[in-house]
């Protein structure tokens, strides 16, 4: 469904240092339909670049992206990003903000309320659509967010770690909302994350990137039965082999760039 073959990226050095910053080099590996995928690594590695890449919101300096076969350049209905803050329109209640989206599509009016309160009941907040953000938690304003994705019918879905500024137990109930949302809608899904036990939770394969330039390090395979509940994976020995060598890779990645 996604394919990312060869993209390189630089940016212009802040004032009075010459030349410019290579963030990305090279970077390829291809995500199926229906698939969920995480982009893993430490801060430096382009993680935000990549996904903002993707969706068409920086050009690439090289390299093309293909989705469902057809090479893109920029924005387009095929790809939805959900951001690391929910990025909702205050002044919009959440049914509003959850038909933002299908506005741009010029979608009539009785049929964004029918199609925005089915996403809105997928997330688990039936019963909250005349609500502002304000009054929401962060945790409801993220699903909010989701839904908001998933009404425009995406091909891929574009995460860029969305539970980040969330507390640890909402967090944890979050994933294993998305992991649902994830089974019923069958979306292929690039989540990009700077967890590993979150990255291996939610995961199929996870794609390992290293930092200074972000190159592809490694693809590992998460062999974790589904459907997935927290306490029971993370508690498994095929886990924690997992974490395990997301760890050494990491580990070795500082050895080979102490700087």
């Amino acid at each position: 469904m996604l394919v990312v073959d060869g993209v390189s990226k630089s940016f212009a050095r802040s004032r009075g240092e010459h030349g410019r910053l290579l963030v990305l080099d090279g970077i390829s590996f291809a995500v199926r339909d229906h698939e969920f995928v995480s982009v893993l690594g430490p801060s430096g590695c382009g993680k935000t670049t990549l996904i903002r890449i993707l969706v068409g919101l920086v050009p690439p300096d090289s390299g093309e992206i293909h989705v469902d076969g057809r090479r893109v350049a920029g924005p387009g209905p095929d790809r939805c990003m959900v951001f690391q803050n929910s990025g909702l329109l205050p002044w919009r209640t959440v049914q509003a903000n959850v038909e933002f989206g299908l506005e741009v599509l010029d979608m009539d009016a009785p049929a964004r309320a029918v199609r925005a309160g089915q996403y809105i009941e997928l997330v688990g907040l039936k019963g909250f659509e005349r609500y502002f953000p304000h009054e929401i938690s962060g945790g409801m304003q993220q699903r909010v967010g989701i839904a908001r994705a998933l009404a425009r019918d995406p091909k891929i879905l574009l995460m860029d770690e969305p539970f980040g500024a969330i507390d640890a137990q909402t967090r944890e109930q979050l994933q294993e909302e998305l992991l649902r949302i994830w089974a019923e809608t069958r979306k292929t899904v690039l989540f990009v994350t700077h967890s590993i036990d979150e990255a291996v939770f939610l995961s199929d394969r996870i794609v390992l990137l290293e930092p200074h330039p972000g190159r592809v390090a490694r693809v590992i395979d998460v062999p974790l039965p589904r459907p997935r509940l927290s306490l029971d994976v993370q508690d498994s020995p095929a886990f924690a082999a997992v974490r395990h060598e997301i760890r050494g890779a990491l580990r070795a990645m500082r050895a080979l760039k102490p700087g």
